[in-house]
């Protein structure tokens, strides 16, 4: 995966990332907004959805929804 901005959606499984801009109303109102960090814990190509994790919660968001959502991927992960 290359570094830098992309969607949710193409990012790899256990990457980090900070959301730059979402365009789905639904993930707005669940907290999914700009400035927040979220670290994909499931993301096969094949699968209709990507599970992330943001703060203490966990999210299932159709592929569809996430390609929406502008990411920068943090180059560094988590163990920053």
């Amino acid at each position: 995966m290359r570094r830098g901005r992309c969607s949710l959606a193409d990012l790899a499984q256990d990457a980090d990332a900070v959301i730059l801009t979402n365009g789905d109303k639904q993930t707005l109102e669940m907290g999914m907004f700009p400035g927040v960090a979220v670290r994909v814990l499931n993301s096969r190509p094949a699968n209709p959805n990507v599970v992330v994790a943001a703060g203490g919660s966990r999210y299932i968001i159709p592929r569809t929804v996430a390609q929406k959502i502008g990411v920068r991927e943090n180059a560094f992960g988590h163990n920053q």
